[in-house]
C-alpha cells in the first residue's frame, strides 16, 4: 500500500468513525422518548459513542503502524481484534444488564464496575501486545546495527590485505574474515565488536610498511587475539 491511500484509507476511516459516533448518539436520543429513559441512559449512550471511537481509532492507529518499518502484522492484527471482541463483549453485556437485569436482577453500579473492567481488560491486553511489538522492534534494531558493525569489519580484513600485499606482505585474513562472519560471541556481545576493531586498526598500521621480523610476529598476535574473539563462547 502506498503512502497516499494510507492516508486516504485513516481519512476514510476517521470520517466514518465519526459518523458512527453521532449515528449512535442520535439512535439513543433521537428515538427514545425523555421519560422513557431509566437512569442509566446516559452512562450506556456516551459508553456506546465511546465504544465506536475506540473501536475506530484501533483501526486507524493499525492502519498508520502497518505503513511503519518493523511493524509486526500478527501484533497489528490481534489488537484490531481485541478491539471487535471487546466492543462484541461490551454490547452484550449492555443489553443484558439494560433489557434483562435492571433494575430488577443488578443494579447500576455493578452495570457500570463490569462495563469499566471490560474496557480495562481491553486496554491492558493491547497495551501488553504493543510491549511486544516495542520489544521486538528495539531486538530487531540492535540485530541491524550488529550485522552492519560486523559487515564493517569483514570489509576492513578485506582493505587490510589488499592493502598489505602492495607494500610485500603475505597476510591472509581471510580464516579471520571467516570467524568474524559466522561469530555468534560478536553477535551477542556487541562490546567485542570495538575491540576487533581496535585490533585490526593496529594491524592495518603495523602492515602499512614492509615486513620485519618483529612486526611479523605482532602482527600474528594481532590476528590471534581477533580470532580467540571471535570464538569467544558464551
Amino acid at each position: 500500500m502506498t503512502a497516499d491511500s494510507r492516508i486516504k484509507g485513516v481519512a476514510i476511516l476517521a470520517f466514518a468513525g465519526l459518523l458512527l459516533a453521532v449515528v449512535v448518539l442520535f439512535l439513543f436520543y433521537g428515538i427514545s422518548e425523555p421519560s422513557s429513559r431509566s437512569n442509566t441512559f446516559t452512562f450506556t449512550a456516551w459508553f456506546s459513542t465511546g465504544q465506536v471511537i475506540l473501536l475506530f481509532a484501533g483501526l486507524i492507529y493499525t492502519a498508520i503502524k502497518d505503513g511503519h518499518p518493523g511493524s509486526l502484522i500478527p501484533v497489528n492484527s490481534a489488537t484490531v481484534l481485541v478491539a471487535f471482541i471487546y466492543n462484541v463483549v461490551a454490547v452484550v453485556t449492555m443489553l443484558l444488564f439494560t433489557r434483562f437485569l435492571l433494575p430488577d436482577r443488578s443494579n447500576a453500579r455493578t452495570y457500570y464496575v463490569i462495563c469499566i473492567a471490560e474496557l480495562g481488560a481491553a486496554v491492558v491486553y493491547v497495551a501488553l501486545l504493543q510491549l511486544v511489538a516495542v520489544a521486538h522492534q528495539v531486538g530487531h534494531s540492535e540485530a541491524v546495527r550488529s550485522r552492519a558493525t560486523i559487515d564493517g569489519l569483514i570489509k576492513m580484513c578485506d582493505a587490510i590485505s589488499c592493502n598489505a600485499a602492495g607494500v610485500g606482505w603475505k597476510l591472509d585474513l581471510q580464516r579471520c574474515s571467516e570467524h568474524i562472519r559466522f561469530s555468534e560471541a560478536l553477535r551477542r556481545d556487541p562490546a567485542l565488536q570495538p575491540e576487533v576493531a581496535r585490533l585490526l586498526a593496529q594491524i592495518e598500521a603495523s602492515t602499512n610498511v614492509p615486513p620485519e621480523e618483529s612486526t611479523l610476529g605482532e602482527v600474528k598476535k594481532l590476528i590471534s587475539g581477533i580470532d580467540a574473539l571471535a570464538q569467544r563462547r558464551s
